[in-house]
């Protein structure tokens, strides 16, 4: 973990001295203002494997003047955070601020290794492209590099220090193949998939409208690319879904981990999802599924028996950081 440090500067007023070196303007500028510490922790701090936050490695903070209009005073960091271990997933960020002031905070985590977002600061704005925007073509599906994570802290009173948990923007939609069903496959295994729906493309990260989503919904495909879980046996990279037993009880159950996407929608919404799956063989499997459920912050898990049994699929949306679940069957 590393420690970053911004120093917002402090203007030196005259107020009937000869300077700002004499002891007593020193004594002055100590009791106006104060050295904040801000911690800044990822929310999902669960195993190392898919979906598990395991790429983040930069954070970018604005600070903004309430008083003044909410005018943004500390110039944008970013920082590495250095490999990111789960058990202290976490960015230190040292500051000055105006004791008894009042200000708004915004933080955003993600991955160097992507290009999919920025962060318009004046504005409080977070845009989001589902290209890649090197190549201006279409972004590659099940990339972890797309995770990423905000808190957006209001009225906050300069204080020595405060640690900030900062969660996902998007809704995490994945697709899992029963054990059983990748069993009867005969080697005709699932090696990439595609995705194409709908989704949003900026969200407010603004005084009183932070998380929500602006204009309308734009149509995103991500191309074929390999699957989540590359290993043949049940390990790591599984998507493991509460589902609830014959006894009703919701129990963790593993699916091989054929898709796995990240999506800017409405704290909820319903949206049609197109899957394209291709075998080792060079079979294309196709899915289509209507009116799936997005939440934000949770996770929409597609299982069954995707390929043996297309019809036949449960709908499961698990919250991310908790054990209460949610399932609807189709």
């Amino acid at each position: 973990m590393r420690k970053f440090t911004t120093i917002l500067a402090v203007l030196c007023v005259a107020l009937g001295f000869a300077g700002c070196s004499t002891s007593d303007s020193e004594e002055i500028v100590a009791e106006q203002y104060i050295d904040a510490t801000f911690t800044v922790e990822l929310s999902d701090l669960g195993t190392r494997s898919a979906g598990k936050a395991t790429m983040i490695d930069k954070v970018e903070y604005g600070i903004y003047d309430v008083a003044d209009g909410g005018r943004l005073l500390a110039p944008i960091s970013s920082k590495e955070l250095g490999a990111i271990d789960f058990d202290e997933s976490k960015a230190v960020i040292d500051v000055r601020l105006a004791a008894g002031k009042k200000y708004d905070l915004v933080f955003f985590a993600y991955s160097s290794k992507s290009n999919a977002y920025s962060v318009d600061w004046e504005n409080r704005l977070l845009n989001v492209s589902y290209k890649n925007t090197a190549t201006g073509k279409n972004d590659l599906a099940n990339l972890e590099s797309r995770d990423a994570f905000f808190h957006v802290e209001q009225d906050f009173l300069a204080s020595t220090g405060k640690t900030f948990v900062l969660n996902r923007p998007f809704a995490q939609l994945n697709a899992g193949q029963s054990y059983s069903d990748f069993a009867n496959m005969l080697g005709n295994k699932i090696v990439k998939s595609s995705l194409t729906t709908q989704a949003y493309t900026q969200m407010s990260l603004g005084r009183d409208t932070y998380g929500n989503v602006l204009g309308s919904k734009s149509d995103v495909v991500f191309e074929l690319n390999d699957v989540v879980d590359v290993d043949d046996t049940e390990g790591n990279d599984d998507l493991v879904v509460k589902v609830a037993n014959a006894e009703g009880n919701a129990v963790d159950t593993p699916y091989k981990h054929l898709s796995m996407n990240y999506l800017l929608v409405n704290s909820k919404e319903l949206v049609n999802v197109g899957i394209t799956m291709l075998g080792d063989e060079g079979t294309l499997f196709t899915r289509n599924y209507p009116n799936i459920p997005l939440e934000r912050n949770y996770r929409t898990n597609i299982i069954g028996n995707l390929i043996s049994s297309p019809f036949e699929f449960e709908i499961v949306v698990n919250p991310i950081f908790t054990n209460d679940h949610n399932q609807a069957q189709k």
